[in-house]
């Protein structure tokens, strides 16, 4: 947390775009469970990328992909809604990252099945491990969470083999 802190001292320092330190800052709060912290880079970054004036970018479009998962992680649906809404409202490639925080943001909010069917496809199609990784792991807390259990075991297998 110090080191993304200091990343973020240094860029606005040097007048540089504060997004990735802000972004790093929130994953570490992720990381280390602390809701507050976590909350505050996500709204910085989101205020800074709102003041951009370009629309069209597709950095601007990922960085609002980890802003939704971000706040869907830490539940905080008005805001999650909000990054939702303008990424649906943009033509953009979304990478296999953003389709993950996507299928987050659905099976946390509502829409389960369409969640599900989002992790199993990456999990089929992705060659990255670390999009299997995690596509298995959201299809195991999905599944335990609704008690299905021999769906959670066959996810738990896969995401810790």
């Amino acid at each position: 947390m110090e080191a993304a802190k200091k990343e973020l001292e240094i860029d606005l320092a040097l007048a540089e775009d504060p997004t990735y330190s802000y972004l790093h800052i929130a994953s570490d709060g992720i990381g280390l469970r602390n809701k507050s912290e976590t909350l505050m880079a996500c709204d910085s970054a989101f205020k800074y990328l709102r003041n951009e004036n370009n629309n069209n970018n597709q950095q601007q479009y990922e960085d609002l992909t980890y802003l939704l998962c971000y706040y869907t992680q830490i539940e905080e649906k008005k805001k999650a809604e909000h990054c939702y809404n303008i990424l649906m409202s943009k033509e953009h490639t979304t990478t296999e990252f953003g389709r993950l925080a996507l299928a987050k943001y659905h099976t946390e909010f509502g829409d389960i099945r369409n969640g599900i069917e989002d992790c199993k496809k990456l999990y089929e199609e992705s060659n990255d491990i670390y999009v299997r990784y995690e596509a298995a792991k959201q299809l195991f807390s999905i599944y335990n969470r609704n008690n299905e259990v021999n769906n959670a075991l066959k996810y738990a297998k896969l995401y810790k083999s």
